[in-house]
């Protein structure tokens, strides 16, 4: 997925801009947009732009609904604290609050996005370097199987081409530890062999 991710109809959407807010929306929609080429040019993945333009989407609403701001380069630190104390203070859909991992995704989304507008210009300085992200705990897998039981599983797969492919996988899962998504996104040309 990519920027559509700012234009897509969504629930609690930002407002067009109107007389109860000065923040200019299509401007900081239009650098948002900059932003996602940046990270498709730095080779970023969708799903990670996706997740950064959604975010990124959050925060120009919050800007848009909290008044006070007309432009990007007049975000200060202290309308980060107030975003970062807003986002901490999010709901699921089911009334539960949110994750620390997704508070840190929404929080480095803002972040990374103010880090590009001092980069191309486009701000004079950055207000997110004072912003501290939340710790978040490191989860060690949950049912990580043993040598026996991948040894086990690699002993089923059949001597065929396509059980070469399923050998190499399952092998590359579990002797790396990378994502299934990560696995299933490899091409001949991300292997060295030399």
């Amino acid at each position: 997925m990519n920027a559509h991710a700012l234009a897509r109809p969504r629930p609690a959407r930002l407002a067009p801009e109107s007389s109860r807010s000065s923040f200019k929306l299509g401007e900081a929609q239009a650098l948002a947009l900059k932003f996602d080429a940046d990270m498709r040019a730095r080779g970023f993945s969708p799903r990670t732009r996706d997740g950064r333009m959604r975010a990124l989407a959050v925060f120009l609403r919050h800007l848009a609904d909290a008044g006070g701001v007309e432009r990007l380069a007049d975000v200060t630190a202290s309308h980060l604290r107030e975003y970062q104390t807003a986002v901490c203070a999010r709901k699921t859909r089911c009334g539960t609050p949110i994750v620390p991992g997704t508070v840190m995704n929404y929080l480095v989304s803002v972040r990374m996005f103010f880090r590009y507008l001092a980069r191309t210009g486009h701000i004079f300085a950055d207000p997110s370097t004072t912003m501290a992200l939340p710790r978040t705990a490191r989860r060690i897998p949950r049912d990580v199987p043993t040598e026996r039981e991948i040894a086990r599983m690699i002993a089923r797969v059949p001597r065929t081409a396509v059980g070469a492919r399923d050998r190499a996988i399952i092998e590359v899962l579990y002797g790396s530890g990378i994502r299934a998504s990560e696995v299933c996104a490899l091409t001949t040309d991300d292997v060295d062999l030399g």
